[in-house]
């Protein structure tokens, strides 16, 4: 099943075909833009030859990185990682081609404690765009080693290793639902498993929490780190970045623009209308990163932390538990440094002195 209430009615108007398609492929052209779409490990040199001897190039890769001074020597040690394909579906046939198949396989890497009893704590990591899943493999294995929790990580399709091509929002929220209902398939329980998004992998496990709770009614876990209200004001506020001269009027016009070819296409992605039906309660974590300090929301999850120095308007909506630090802007503050938006798991900490992967284990094991 695919989660369409994320597209507004006229998202599938014949009305708007052509445009339709055009903004499709370019939106999912943006989000991935330089993203390999073939095996990692294939494309790393780490194919069976004189070098390595198992058929999968996986294996090989394994293999070379147990010798110490190995890229992920350190990285991996004392853990279990595992590859494995999971059955998942394309959400439409938007070209209308007779041959279309929605059939795909998700490619899936999964990190587990070695030589320690397992915590039965299932944690999905869903990345943002511009990147692939072996690009975050040394992070999820410090949140592994960190919080001592199962971490699993997928490439959305047409993504490296998974079959397929990613042609709308809906096909990385089938995707999500897939790994998601394999955890679920194993006998894992709805408590143990903790949705992380960060960026546009947040409104992505965003829509696969809101499927299992609408579908299910299965209440998991979640934690936003960075996630936009929106993509249209995340263009917005790029524009602003290099046309900052200009008034904001423009931008707001901007915005508009970019939510409507946004809707047509599928790729509108926006929390607006359920910030309001949320209940902001234990089963929710979201961070915003400002500077060198994380806030937490909502303020009752954990610990009570501010933005040091924040304004009326971040106390404001601090006070609503909302992650949304602004009406009409994507983030706080667009001077934000460039490696601001990096989920780096033990250097950040809140204002508080708590680090980023010490609030998440606590709230992963609060009941």
């Amino acid at each position: 099943m695919i989660q369409k209430k994320y597209l507004k009615s006229y998202a599938s108007s014949k009305n708007f075909i052509f445009l339709r398609n055009i903004g499709r492929d370019l939106f999912a052209f943006i989000f991935f833009v330089g993203v390999i779409n073939t095996d990692w490990f294939i494309e790393k040199k780490y194919e069976k030859g004189d070098n390595y001897l198992y058929e999968d190039p996986f294996q090989n890769f394994l293999e070379a990185q147990n010798k110490p001074g190995a890229n992920f020597y350190e990285a991996f040690e004392n853990l279990e990682v595992t590859r494995s394909f999971i059955p998942s579906k394309l959400a439409n046939n938007f070209y209308e081609d007779s041959d279309f198949n929605n059939d795909c396989e998700i490619e899936q890497i999964s990190f587990k404690p070695a030589h320690t009893e397992n915590t039965s704590k299932e944690l999905v990591y869903f990345y943002g765009g511009i990147t692939c899943l072996q690009h975050q493999m040394r992070l999820l294995s410090n949140i592994t080693k960190e919080t001592g929790f199962n971490v699993h990580s997928f490439n959305y399709p047409g993504i490296a290793a998974s079959t397929g091509k990613t042609r709308e929002f809906n096909d990385l929220v089938n995707s999500g639902i897939s790994v998601v209902k394999n955890l679920l398939e194993t006998g894992k329980h709805e408590s143990d498993i903790i949705l992380q998004g960060h960026c546009l992998g947040g409104n992505v496990a965003l829509a696969v929490k809101n499927f299992f709770l609408n579908e299910y009614c299965l209440d998991l876990k979640l934690v936003l780190f960075d996630t936009p209200k929106s993509l249209a004001n995340v263009f917005a506020d790029s524009l602003s970045y290099i046309l900052s001269f200009l008034p904001q009027v423009v931008f707001d016009v901007f915005t508009v623009i970019f939510d409507f070819f946004l809707n047509i296409s599928g790729w509108n992605v926006s929390y607006d209308d359920s910030i309001n039906k949320f209940e902001f309660n234990k089963q929710q974590m979201h961070f915003y990163q400002g500077g060198n300090n994380l806030s937490l929301y909502p303020e009752n999850t954990l610990h009570n932390s501010k933005l040091d120095g924040s304004s009326d308007l971040l106390t404001e909506l601090y006070d609503k538990r909302a992650l949304i630090l602004n009406k009409d802007r994507a983030y706080e503050n667009k001077k934000q440094a460039d490696n601001s938006h990096v989920f780096t798991s033990t250097s950040l900490k809140t204002s508080d002195g708590v680090s980023a992967i010490e609030c998440l284990k606590q709230f992963a094991l609060a009941p």
